[in-house]
């Protein structure tokens, strides 16, 4: 595992809540990566992280990147859908002085709220004067459940009722969410994206399905744009279709990348366990391979379903829209490298 150096990706809880002040498990376990060396990504909506002991370790650490979430810049926004968590203005002032100390700072925009949150520009344009330099965005994915204690009390506050908003747009359900169509989305990625290059940051689209849109090749983080990330894992269908740049897209273009070899099902919910159980490996290839399922190449904007088989898994294409947006980002990440 360390000679692999695979990245550590927090991102489940936030590792600065206020109990660490007692325990203190997160100063312990980064002092554990400062002695090893090992990259790790930090997520948190937290103000500990600036304050000693914490900020002269990660100071101290090799490769580290901290990214902070926000659904909107502005205080008055943020009241409305969290008022518990951690005020943006008070983000942003954390942002800025991590940065300033030299820690790598970016941003996830998740969720963008629709008629919520703030418009691209002036969102890209406060956290980059803050320090970021990557914004993530992924839209808003809204529970099913009409009787969701939390849900009511934010329609309360915001004044309207967003489920009847996006079943307006048409939006689908998929487990227990309900989901933007991705025609909705795709004005905001693109005007996020093009703010984020003008203030020379780059972009990372959150949205699953739109990942290829993407300046770096790391899902939609961004961290393999720092020293010390470079071991992420490609062992993926996002990956693929990244590569694929605008072509064929085939399973061959990820085959050699590396995957644990231990079984995984013991991880995963009942619903994607299988009979025997396999490797990370063994359930891409299924969902690779399933015509009907949610993960396949298909499942991304502008992939077309199967367009033949190099000898053993079936092969994708793209459609022209999908094509038309792969030049684009080429072109915008051509011109952000230059």
């Amino acid at each position: 595992m360390y000679a692999r150096s695979t990245p550590i990706l927090g991102g489940m809880s936030d590792p600065f809540q206020p109990a660490e002040r007692h325990f203190g498990v997160t100063a312990r376990t980064l002092a554990a990566v400062r002695r090893w060396r090992y990259p790790i990504v930090i997520s948190t909506r937290g103000t500990l992280v600036a304050e000693a002991p914490y900020l002269s370790i990660l100071q101290e650490l090799d490769s580290v990147v901290v990214q902070f979430s926000f659904s909107s810049t502005k205080d008055e926004a943020a009241r409305l859908t969290e008022p518990y968590a951690t005020a943006p203005s008070v983000l942003l002032s954390v942002m800025e002085r991590l940065a300033s100390k030299g820690v790598p700072v970016t941003v996830r925009w998740q969720p963008f709220i629709p008629g919520v949150s703030e418009g691209s520009e002036e969102f890209v344009r406060r956290i980059s004067a803050a320090g970021a330099r990557h914004v993530a965005l992924e839209h808003l994915k809204i529970p099913v459940e009409t009787g969701s204690k939390l849900w009511s009390q934010i329609k309360g506050r915001i004044g309207r009722d967003l489920r009847a908003e996006y079943h307006a747009f048409g939006a689908r359900r998929r487990g227990r969410e309900l989901i933007l169509p991705s025609e909705a989305k795709l004005p905001t990625i693109l005007a996020t994206r093009g703010a984020a290059h003008r203030m020379g940051m780059t972009f990372g689209a959150a949205d699953n399905e739109f990942q290829y849109l993407s300046d770096t090749k790391c899902c939609c983080s961004g961290v393999d744009q720092f020293p010390g990330f470079q071991n992420f894992f490609r062992h993926q269908i996002g990956y693929a279709v990244r590569e694929s740049a605008g072509g064929e897209i085939r399973y061959a273009m990820i085959t050699a990348e590396w995957s644990p070899r231990a079984k995984v099902d013991r991880f995963l919910n009942s619903r994607s366990r299988v009979d025997g159980g396999m490797a990370l490996n063994g359930h891409i290839r299924t969902h690779w391979c399933d015509p009907q399922g949610s993960f396949t190449p298909v499942s991304f904007f502008g992939v077309t379903a199967r367009a033949g088989s190099d000898g053993r898994y079936p092969t994708f294409s793209w459609s022209p829209t999908g094509e038309a947006l792969w030049t684009g980002a080429a072109c915008a990440l051509t011109s952000a490298e230059k």
